[in-house]
């Protein structure tokens, strides 16, 4: 449904309790949505994954044939032959076209 879609992924929160706020804004691409289960695998693009953030709460705009948005966590990051991959846990779930 949302492979190949281009995601801009920025964390809203850390949950740390004296974590800092990484106002950075991640480029990825969608590998694979897994609806079942709630999970969206995304390469990331041109950075390190040890930037991405397993405490924190992020915010991921999916531009696709209608554009939407969701919230939720990183739960996995590794490298694969795919690239640094991304799994992404929906917390809250879509929301209609981005503004």
């Amino acid at each position: 449904m949302y492979e190949g879609s281009q995601v801009s992924l920025h964390m809203k929160k850390n949950i740390l309790a004296n974590g800092m706020t990484d106002h950075t804004c991640y480029q990825c691409t969608i590998y694979k949505y897994d609806e079942e289960n709630q999970n969206i695998y995304m390469i990331l693009e041109d950075e390190e994954l040890t930037r991405i953030s397993l405490d924190a709460v992020y915010s991921c705009d999916i531009f696709a044939v209608e554009d939407t948005s969701c919230e939720g966590i990183v739960e996995e990051r590794y490298n694969c032959s795919q690239g640094s991959m991304l799994r992404f846990r929906v917390k809250n779930g879509f929301y209609g076209r981005i503004s």
